[in-house]
């Protein structure tokens, strides 16, 4: 689990594209904004104290800075967008922050969003393609995903404030500590110990620069860490619930299926190979194929509607 990601844009590109499959993502946040689209199977995503539930055909923008966490309960083909906020700087004041709302996750709502879908489909097939001149169409889809998600009006526009760098390294501190001791039976007295910092300076840093609680990270490692035992032995739910620091087994149910939607025994039976326990930042391999058959099937799909 990180804090604070780098992202790296696409050479002469003002975004970075990219499709995985999701195991599990701990906590983070960037200052890019964050589009995802469900091509496949279904992600959960926990931010700001609320979870969401995606499944195949939805979408999800997340906002600059705003710390998020993802999950899934299978396999999965997800497609992502990064893009940094200084496109808004063309429409108005670097000191103005768009904060968007749009979540695709019922059938009521599937229309909304078609071009946004469109755009992100097109993209794709831009970069599979690669014919002469695509880097131009790629640059105009993006601008027009842009101006699409503007078209919404589901937004908001606060003032801008930057994150201070002793506030990217508390909170990296903060990081620390949660994924060394996460077993233990630590609470929030423990942490600003540890930080040397008080609750009423702690409990605003989080709610202000990524919208987190304490209890929301260190229920991320403890859930982390109790699929893997639940996965890779033999050890019975009373064994991996105080393994994973909860003191019983009501409390270890109830943590489990806020965090994955199912119960500690429904995700050991299901099988989930081990080697999804060898990813990188929780992303596994998908099969290429069949990404490019859904995109291309789904493309089509929206053109004849």
């Amino acid at each position: 689990m990180y804090i604070l990601e780098s992202i790296s844009h696409i050479k002469n590109l003002p975004f970075k594209f990219f499709i995985a499959n999701i195991e599990s993502c701990a906590f983070h946040w960037h200052y890019d904004y964050e589009i995802v689209f469900v091509l496949k199977g279904s992600l959960n995503i926990r931010n700001e104290n609320k979870e969401t539930m995606l499944t195949s055909g939805d979408i999800y923008v997340f906002n600059s800075r705003q710390a998020h966490a993802l999950t899934a309960p299978g396999n999965n083909i997800c497609l992502f967008i990064q893009f940094s906020p200084e496109i808004f700087e063309k429409i108005g004041s670097a000191r103005r922050r768009y904060l968007f709302n749009i979540s695709q996750t019922n059938a009521e709502r599937g229309q909304k969003y078609t071009e946004i879908v469109g755009n992100i489909l097109n993209i794709y097939i831009y970069l599979q393609e690669r014919k002469p001149g695509y880097q131009i169409h790629i640059e105009g889809e993006f601008y027009k995903l842009v101006g699409n998600l503007l078209d919404t009006r589901e937004y908001s526009i606060v003032q801008n404030s930057p994150v201070a760098s002793g506030e990217i390294d508390l909170l990296n501190q903060l990081n620390d500590f949660i994924e060394q001791h996460y077993a233990e039976q630590i609470g929030v007295e423990d942490v600003c110990r540890a930080l040397a910092m008080s609750p009423a300076v702690l409990y605003p840093l989080l709610k202000n620069v990524i919208g987190l609680t304490i209890g929301d990270m260190i229920r991320f490692y403890r859930i982390r860490a109790a699929k893997r035992l639940l996965l890779n032995s033999d050890y019975s739910i009373y064994h991996i619930a105080h393994r994973c620091g909860y003191q019983n087994e009501i409390t270890f149910y109830r943590a489990f299926k806020k965090e994955l939607h199912m119960t500690p025994n429904a995700f050991r039976a299901q099988g989930e190979p081990p080697s999804a326990l060898g990813h990188i930042q929780g992303y596994l391999a998908y099969d290429g194929n069949e990404a490019d058959r859904l995109v291309r099937a789904l493309r089509e799909t929206l053109r004849a509607a």
